[in-house]
């Protein structure tokens, strides 16, 4: 009986010893899949992982073992911390006759807004999640997302009206609530389309907009095209456009965000569970010059296997009045 015994816990051994392999290779794979943006996959590989601790959890309980130490990860996002020379951010003209703004980090908890230029009229709102800055003499609304629930209480106001400075310090009271649900049943309504506010913190979506504005600035963005040859697709757009790499680590924290945010979609709205969703590399436009456009349109007729269209803005100059 002891022998039978040692037998079957020798071979139980042997099992979990290749369970556990199979859990580290689909880990590898998980994360190899989500650095890509292959979606779908990264889901099969996941339920890979779930199955073999699944496995080796009730094994390890039949042959009165110690608990697995091997979990499931979460798959944390990349954050950016502003850096010390954080860039100024401007309309895309680059206007001098314009605020301008950056967001620093103060410490763990705790953001600044620095302001500079006519400060003298522009009246400052904290809202839960965002900052309004009202320029009073311009008739402008410049809204800046924060990426959290601000503690209202402990906000601090500094204006240096000799040095033409505002700086608004900010406390983080707790983490924003996840979009995914409302978004979840936007999508599944008629319209098929949803917003999202304050998708990413202020500090992450400047550095995205300095970076893909640099690339713009350097030339490397090409002329908007349209299919076809007629009248209307020489008129449809007069943007500047460009795909932007993988590697590049500040628009990663863009796509990882929203790979996340598609995965939870995954599990809930019904059209995407049977499909396999792979990201397409960020596409980043420019619409620079008065009267710049992208007619409606659609991004898909069903014929190019797009299913998902995300549109990130990072237009905080944007005026109504601006049209569009």
């Amino acid at each position: 009986m002891v022998d039978n015994r040692s037998q079957l816990v020798a071979k139980g051994k042997v099992l979990l010893k290749d369970l556990e392999h199979r859990f580290k290779s689909a880990l590898i794979m998980a994360e190899e899949y989500l650095n890509k943006g292959f979606l779908s996959y990264h889901l099969e590989a996941v339920v890979m992982m779930t199955d073999a601790l699944g496995t080796m959890t009730s094994l390890r309980k039949n042959l009165k073992l110690n608990p697995s130490h091997l979990v499931i990860p979460k798959f944390e996002v990349l954050d950016i911390v502003a850096s010390e020379m954080a860039t100024w951010s401007a309309p895309a003209s680059r206007s001098t006759d314009c605020l301008q703004y950056r967001w620093r980090h103060a410490s763990n908890s705790t953001v600044t807004l620095e302001v500079i230029g006519d400060v003298s009229d522009v009246e400052a709102d904290v809202s839960e999640h965002a900052i309004r800055l009202f320029l009073m003499k311009q008739g402008m609304l410049i809204t800046l997302p924060v990426g959290f629930v601000v503690d209202q209480d402990s906000c601090q106001v500094q204006r240096a009206r000799r040095c033409s400075s505002l700086k608004l310090n900010l406390s983080c009271a707790s983490c924003l609530p996840s979009h995914s649900s409302s978004l979840a049943r936007s999508l599944m309504k008629s319209e098929g389309h949803g917003c999202i506010d304050s998708f990413m913190s202020g500090i992450g979506l400047e550095e995205v907009r300095n970076r893909l504005l640099d690339l713009w600035h350097d030339g490397t963005y090409s002329p908007g095209e349209v299919e076809g040859d007629s009248e209307w697709a020489a008129k449809a757009r007069s943007d500047s456009y460009r795909y932007i790499v993988e590697e590049d680590k500040v628009i990663a924290t863009f796509t990882q965000r929203l790979d996340r945010l598609v995965l939870q979609l995954m599990q809930t709205v019904p059209e995407l569970r049977s499909v396999t969703l792979m990201r397409g590399s960020p596409m980043a436009a420019v619409y620079a010059s008065e009267g710049s456009r992208y007619t409606p349109h659609f991004d898909s007729r069903g014929d190019n296997g797009r299913v998902l269209t995300c549109i990130l803005y990072l237009n905080p100059f944007w005026q109504t009045c601006h049209g569009g």
